[in-house]
């Protein structure tokens, strides 16, 4: 079980490391958006909702972090683009 748990922590770190220190913030919002829809999934199960609606729960997630990240890249090109006038 402890095997079990390094393996996954250095897989989970070999993902997480490089998305860390990339010089856009792209990557890491990647990862982590992946990871809060996998733990919404986690949390549907957890409190007896079917898997279905879990599943829901996380794709939803997804989907609204995932226009959270387009919202601020967005808005972090029109700011790259009014510095350069």
């Amino acid at each position: 079980m402890l095997k079990q748990r390094i393996i996954t922590a250095v897989v989970l770190l070999a993902i997480l490391l490089p998305a860390l220190f990339y010089p856009s913030p792209l990557p890491f919002g990647c990862v982590m958006l992946v990871l809060i829809a996998a733990a919404t999934w986690e949390w549907g199960r957890l409190n007896g909702y079917s898997s279905r609606m879990s599943l829901f729960f996380g794709i939803e997630m997804a989907n609204s972090g995932s226009e959270l990240i387009d919202f601020f890249l967005k808005r972090q090109s029109q700011a790259e683009n009014a510095s350069r006038r």
